[in-house]
């Protein structure tokens, strides 16, 4: 599991392959992320702040750290490539003194 800092921005990453394992794009690119508080926000390829294809098959959501705790997210493809996956991370606060 990846750790981050409260106040960063985690770069969360989808690869779409077919059954050959190409890279390939799918008609719509979704991710649903879960908070640690329960709360939970869905992002499509059309939203701001958008899910970016980085190149063919590779699409990129930049999320803004907030809250510390376990985060949960979960990339799907729909149309052309319908495909699934999800992971998990969690963010801590470290303060100096």
């Amino acid at each position: 599991m990846d750790n981050y800092n409260a106040g960063n921005v985690a770069q969360l990453t989808a690869t779409f392959t077919d059954l050959n394992n190409n890279l390939v794009d799918p008609t719509t690119v979704i991710c649903i992320v879960q908070t640690p508080d329960n709360v939970k926000t869905t992002y499509t390829s059309s939203t701001t702040p958008a899910i970016v294809r980085a190149s063919l098959g590779v699409y990129n959501l930049a999320l803004s750290l907030v809250e510390v705790g376990t985060y949960i997210y979960r990339f799907s493809g729909t149309g052309s490539v319908i495909a699934a996956g999800f992971n998990t991370f969690s963010v801590t606060d470290v303060t100096w003194r």
